[in-house]
């Protein structure tokens, strides 16, 4: 969902159930817009797991979904405004998986379900990883006896300056007061409960 000019949204129905009993991870990642695109109408776009690349990673370590951003040649369908990226890797038991960094972009890695050891270092579920810009490569590896899984997300450092209030996001705090004045006007939309 690209926000843009305002777009008012429901979660309290909840994704869909068809999970055969499994415990369901769900993930929210809200990426700042350029300043040029905050004034646009905002966008949707479905897009189903299948419709994701899906990457296999050397030496049958495993595989790394491309959620967003582009990755070994594949690139996700969801569009970006910056440099950006988030993968969901599913490393195999007892294999290392190598991420090559680009000079000046963000890294950070999440544990949703286990320990994880990260260029040496172990993790713990739940821990979130941020690297330095100047780090070098991050190998990551499983040292258990499961497939293990990560997020890894992160892009461009942002540049422009931006400001926050509860949900508004935007460029100056006179755009912040506009936008509380549209959602209150009723501009961003109703949502209509059955």
């Amino acid at each position: 969902m690209k926000a843009g000019n305002g777009v008012i949204h429901n979660e309290a129905i909840g994704p869909d159930t068809k999970t055969s009993g499994k415990l369901m991870h769900g993930f929210q990642f809200w990426m700042n817009l350029p300043a040029v695109e905050k004034n646009k109408n905002p966008e949707y776009l479905a897009v189903q797991n299948e419709e994701l690349p899906l990457v296999q990673l050397d030496n049958n370590a495993g595989t790394l979904k491309v959620v967003v951003g582009e990755y070994g040649g594949q690139s996700s369908k969801i569009p970006t405004y910056a440099k950006q990226y988030l993968f969901h890797i599913k490393l195999q038991a007892g294999k290392t998986f190598t991420l090559p960094t680009e000079n000046g972009l963000e890294y950070a890695a999440f544990l949703p379900q286990q320990d994880l050891t990260i260029s040496e270092v172990k993790y713990h579920l739940g821990d979130l990883v941020g690297f330095d810009d100047k780090d070098g490569d991050i190998k990551f590896t499983n040292r258990l006896e499961t497939e293990a899984e990560l997020i890894i997300f992160g892009g461009e450092k942002y540049t422009e300056p931006f400001v926050a209030q509860g949900p508004f996001v935007m460029s100056t705090r006179e755009e912040i007061q506009q936008a509380h004045n549209d959602y209150m006007s009723g501009k961003y939309g109703e949502i209509v409960y059955n």
